[in-house]
Formats: structure tokens, sequence, C-alpha cells
């Protein structure tokens, strides 16, 4: 029997196509308050996750500051031909005012909920509460980005000393018990998904690409800002957030016109300083994948073998095994929460069988632990887990 590693050890030996004394658990811990775990501090829930015998990542991102000359102003209206109310948010800045509405659907007034989001603050520029619910999205056309730009200015002196810190006890829990580091997220793609929405997105490809570009030309140096940031942090990989790179939103020829350089870009300063890519994608990496080889990332983030409709993972395994470590094969919403214990164990069987040969799979329910989702299933995932999880 080989000497178990740290996670850190078992994660990056995983990465680099290696066969670690066992296939890793790791769990993205969007949501705070599960049933297996409760959590406020990325650093103190590492360390906790890691008694527990799962492998776990510390997410150290780089914010944005709003510039000080900006204010917002918010308000509901409840319109007679509308199911629900809307809430208006304004953004004034010194070169004019953008205006976003989003549905106030039932979710949103839940109490809790909105004690725990910051009530109608939770409407930002580019998040999931509003990608889903918007009506008017904040960017009409690039009379906007003149706009946009003071709400993404780089980080402030607190900010910055808040980003240290946070880098200074990750790496101290490293050294004690062995967690890797995850810079991110970066997005390019994403992020226009989450200000145009998906028509104006999909039209703006075809018949405005000068809007594109024009948010490349803000975005780009965004990102290579914040990945400068995380490289000088040391991080052990960098995460390029990809949910809304699908090809439903950016097609095969507007991802490799608009999307394609960009990551390539990302890719080898990455690698240049001898750091991991990660790359987000939950949906239709059918489609992606040749590119995604093409372009060299080291890691696929969303394997999802039930509601990505692509998913091949036979196929996945063949094509990609020896060159992309794969991130996932649970499915998080539909088996973890709806399935009985046979789907689950199944699925951990499968997924192990299949992804895991050689080295090279994470398994992970993709792409969150939900509040809801039953302690029981998360307690059969891991008991099924440590059945196959080693390397013989």
């Amino acid at each position: 029997m080989p000497k178990r590693l740290t996670s850190r050890e078992r994660m990056l030996a995983t990465i680099n196509h290696q066969q670690p004394d066992c296939v890793p658990l790791w769990f993205n811990w969007h949501y705070k308050d599960t049933q297996i775990l409760q959590w406020d501090d990325i650093v103190e829930r590492a360390e906790r996750v890691l008694a527990m015998g799962l492998d776990d990542t510390i997410l150290i991102g780089v914010p944005d500051s709003v510039h000080p000359e900006t204010s917002t102003r918010v308000w509901v209206e409840h319109p007679a031909n509308s199911r629900y109310p809307l809430i208006h948010k304004e953004y004034h800045t010194p070169k004019g005012v953008m205006h976003q509405i989003v549905k106030q659907t039932d979710d949103f007034d839940d109490p809790e909920y909105w004690q725990k989001n910051g009530g109608l603050d939770v409407v930002g520029l580019a998040n999931n509460y509003g990608v889903p619910r918007t009506v008017e999205w904040p960017v009409k056309g690039i009379e906007d980005l003149e706009k946009l730009a003071f709400f993404f200015q780089p980080p402030t002196v607190d900010q910055l000393a808040t980003f240290r810190e946070t880098v200074r006890r990750a790496k101290e829990l490293d050294r004690r018990c062995g967690v890797l580091l995850e810079g991110g997220w970066i997005d390019v793609g994403d992020f226009m998904y989450a200000l145009l929405g998906f028509e104006n997105l999909v039209e703006a490809q075809v018949d405005r690409p000068e809007l594109i570009e024009a948010l490349l030309e803000m975005l780009i140096p965004r990102a290579r800002r914040r990945i400068d940031m995380l490289l000088d942090a040391g991080v052990d990989i960098i995460t390029h957030d990809a949910w809304y790179e699908y090809p439903d939103a950016w097609g095969v020829k507007a991802f490799r016109r608009f999307i394609k350089p960009c990551l390539r870009d990302e890719i080898a300063l990455v690698h240049s300083a001898g750091i991991k890519f990660s790359y987000i994608q939950t949906s239709g990496v059918g489609p992606r994948l040749e590119d995604l080889l093409d372009l060299g990332i080291d890691i696929l983030w969303g394997v999802d073998p039930v509601q990505d409709q692509t998913a091949d993972l036979p196929r996945w395994k063949r094509k990609a095994g020896e060159r992309i470590c794969l991130l996932g094969g649970i499915n998080a919403q539909v088996t973890l929460i709806m399935g009985d214990e046979e789907d689950i164990r199944h699925e951990v069987r499968y997924a192990r069988e299949t992804l895991g040969p050689g080295g090279g799979l994470i398994m992970a329910p993709i792409d969150n632990i939900y509040p809801y989702t039953p302690r029981r299933n998360l307690e059969i995932l891991i008991d099924e887990w440590k059945k196959v999880r080693d390397y013989r």
C-alpha cells in the first residue's frame, strides 16, 4: 500500500497524469451553508475538509474596485403586465448612466435570502443572480463601455492588503497540511454574456462584431492584470471561468474568432510561469473538445455525465485522458439531489472505471454542493468513493 499523499501532492500528481495514492474527491463549496459543512472562512474550511479525508483547494480571487465618483440607485416597480416586480438599478458614472432591470422572482422574496445577500444590492453588473432574470441588460452598445470601466478598476490599497493576507494564510495552511492554491477566476466571454445577455451577445457576434472587439479591448487587460497578480502570489493553478462560453452562446466560428486567441495568450502566460491552466466548462464540452485539446489546457473543470447532453465519457477519456485532467464525473443537481442510493453509487463507480484508469481524474460533483443536497446522499457518495478510490 503506497503512503498517503497530502491533498496538494495528490491533486498535482493527478493533474500531471501520474497515478497517485487514490482518486481525489473534491467539492466546489460555492454555498457556505450545506447539509455536510457550514463555513465562512475559506482557509478554515479547507482545513476542515482535509480533516474529513477529502481534497480541497483554496480559491484566491483578485478583486475589482469601483471608482469613487460612481453611485447606484435601486428601486422596485410593480407593472400590471408583469408576473414579477421589477428591480431597476442605475449605475451613475462621470460619463453617464447605465440602466438594468431584473425580475424579482419568488426566491428573491425569501427574507433569509435577502439578509444573506444584501437585499436589492444582490443585483449587479455581472453575477449569476441577474443572468436568468434580467429584462434589460446594462450594456447596450459601445457607448456604455466608458461607463462600465468605472466599475472594474484595479484593487484598492485595502483590497490588496486583504488579498495578501488571504495568500499568507493559505500558504501557511499549505505548509502545515498540504493544500492546492487555485487562482481565479479569469473571465472574458463569460463576462460578456452577463453584461449583454444571450440574445444580444449572439446578435453582436454576427451584426456588431465591433462591440465584441471593444469589450475584448477592455477585458483582456483586466484578465492579464489578474493573472499577473495570481502568478506573483504563487498559486498552483489558474482557472478560467467559462460557464457562459459554452457553444450555444459562442458558436464555433465566434469562439475561434474572438475567444480562442485570448485563451491561447492566457495559457501561454500561465504556462510560461510553470503553472497549470484550468478551464470551467460544464455544458457543451463535446463540440468544444478539439479546440480545448488544441489550446493545451491542463484541467477540464466540469465533466457532467447527466446535464451535459454532449457527454461521452469513454470518448473524452480516449481523446483527452493523457493530455487533460478531467474534473467531475458526478452530477450534483439530478443524481445527488433526486437520485436514490444505487443511482449515486453507480455514477461514482462509472466515473472511476471510465475516467480513472492511469490517473487524470479528480472526482467531483458538478458543479456545486447545494444547501438542499441531502446529507444522506453526500454520505453515500463519500462512502462509495472510499470503496473505489485506491490505485492498486
